[in-house]
């Protein structure tokens, strides 16, 4: 039953087959810790940050870098947004897994981090 009528996931399914490509558009391929460069695909490319976004490449086949060019990420801005977004995500994730191995527990570390005037008093 491959019709457009139908409700939910199934609705998209109108391949011959049956089947379909689930794949999401944006999707995180790894860290390259040599580099230090975020690598996520968005769409059919794949992206290569750094977590400040100043140096973006893609990433071709054969592992070789090549970098955007500022005019493309000017007139495209969804490539730095969704970079952005990802990486962001991730590095929150990469801080939640340093700070759960550490024995202070984190509202001992904020009100120490506020009496030394690192945190604002918000």
């Amino acid at each position: 039953m491959n019709t457009n009528f139908l409700r939910g996931s199934r609705r998209y399914n109108n391949s011959p087959k049956g089947t379909t490509n689930n794949k999401s558009f944006r999707e995180f391929k790894g860290k390259d810790e040599e580099r230090g460069l975020y690598k996520v695909r968005l769409g059919h490319t794949v992206y290569a940050a750094n977590h400040t976004l100043t140096r973006v490449y893609t990433i071709d086949e054969a592992g070789e870098l090549t970098p955007v060019s500022q005019y493309r990420l000017d007139t495209e801005e969804w490539i730095l947004r969704n970079l952005q977004t990802e990486i962001k995500y991730r590095r929150g994730h990469e801080l939640e897994q340093i700070l759960s191995r550490t024995h202070i527990p984190s509202p001992d570390r904020k009100d120490y981090k506020k009496r030394r005037g690192f945190l604002g008093t918000h």
